[in-house]
Formats: structure tokens, C-alpha cells, sequence
């Protein structure tokens, strides 16, 4: 997932770089950070997770500085919480459509974006595995909603591309129930995430 999300919006980017001349209102951004996450759960103790966030994004500025970024992310989580069962160990892999308005400023060669809206997402896997047993498939994971924030700093390094550091937050809104009879009871969701990392930038 990781490697495919990468190449189609490097794609999708070389595509674009002959209209670099014409315009200056997109950017894409390309990111790939680490970072640490709290899961939630009405009936177990709360746990954290290292997490890995990357995607890309589309950034439009229609007025000055002001714009709207709408992309696709991926959230990893990989985690050790504990049940009645004993101790598990998590993984969960979340896609993400963001929808955030945005604000750049600009000062010689460096740039500062700041943005903050809501997202769309979807678990794809959410794996826990005990000591002798795994469930794979303990809630529902329908789509939710939650919030997302992003801070970028880069430097120009040509006329279209950027280099620079990529943080993020979010949280989720909606809780994804336990099936009845499986492993876990009651509700669950991401109270918190937070990554930073690596941030490339092509600007149209």
C-alpha cells in the first residue's frame, strides 16, 4: 500500500510539471513520518501505538495564500494493550481522506503551511494477537470521521520542488463497535495521533 500510494502520486505529479510555467496555485505534497498514537476502548484499558503516516495531498490556493488540500493517507499502528484474555498485540491499518482549508506563507526560499479540517476513514486491517490465538476482525469497520490537522516547513530547492518537514494530528469521531461474541466488547477509536517526519513538494 505504502509503495503504490508513492508512485501514483509521483505520477500524477511528473505529469503536471509542464504547466509549472503557468500557474502557482497547486502543490503536492508527498510525506512519509513516524510517530505515536492512543487508542481508546469503553470496556478495556487504553493503549498506545508507534505509528507510521504517509500519503499524498493536493493543495489548491484560490484566494492568496488560502487554499483547500484533499488527498489519501495511510495511518499503521502496531501496539501491546492488555484483556481478561492477557496481553495482545495490535496492528491496525487505517485509509484516510482528508479535506482541510489551508494557509501558506512564503519568506525568501522558505515556506510554512498550516491546515486543519476533517477526514473520511476506513480500517483495513486490525489484527490482535494473544498467545495462542488471533482475531482478525473484532469490530466493525465501517467508514467514521474525525479531525486533521498538518504544519509543513520546506525550502525551495527549484522552481517547483520543496524539501522539508511534515507534522501531523488527528483524531477520530466515530467508534467502531465490537461484534457480538467476538474478543473484544463495547466501542472503540483512535483518541489521538501524532507524526513527523520527511515532506516532498512539487509546486504548479
Amino acid at each position: 500500500m505504502k509503495k503504490t500510494v508513492i508512485f501514483i502520486f509521483l505520477v500524477v505529479g511528473i505529469s503536471l510539471q509542464s504547466n509549472a510555467q503557468k500557474s502557482n496555485k497547486v502543490d503536492f505534497y508527498i510525506f512519509d513520518t513516524l510517530g505515536y498514537g492512543v487508542i481508546t476502548n469503553t470496556d478495556t484499558p487504553n493503549y498506545n501505538s508507534n505509528t507510521a503516516y504517509l500519503g499524498g495531498l493536493f493543495n489548491y490556493r484560490f484566494y492568496k495564500n488560502n487554499g483547500i488540500c484533499i488527498g489519501i493517507t495511510e495511518t499503521l499502528f502496531k501496539g501491546t494493550g492488555f484483556l481478561y484474555k492477557g496481553t495482545f498485540y495490535n496492528e491496525k491499518n487505517i485509509l484516510a481522506i482528508p479535506l482541510m482549508y489551508t494557509s501558506t506563507s512564503e519568506y525568501n526560499k522558505f515556506r510554512f503551511v498550516c491546515g486543519v479540517g476533517l477526514e473520511a476513514t476506513k480500517v483495513l486491517k486490525d489484527s490482535y494477537s494473544f498467545l495462542q490465538e488471533t482475531d482478525n476482525k473484532p469490530f466493525e469497520n465501517g467508514w467514521g470521521f474525525g479531525l486533521r490537522s498538518m504544519l509543513i516547513l520546506s525550502y525551495k530547492v527549484t522552481h517547483i520542488l520543496n524539501l522539508g518537514v511534515f507534522y501531523s494530528g488527528g483524531g477520530d469521531f466515530s467508534k467502531n463497535k465490537a461484534f457480538l461474541g467476538s474478543t473484544f466488547q463495547g466501542e472503540q477509536s483512535v483518541k489521538m495521533s501524532n507524526q513527523i517526519g520527511l515532506n516532498m513538494s512539487l509546486s504548479f
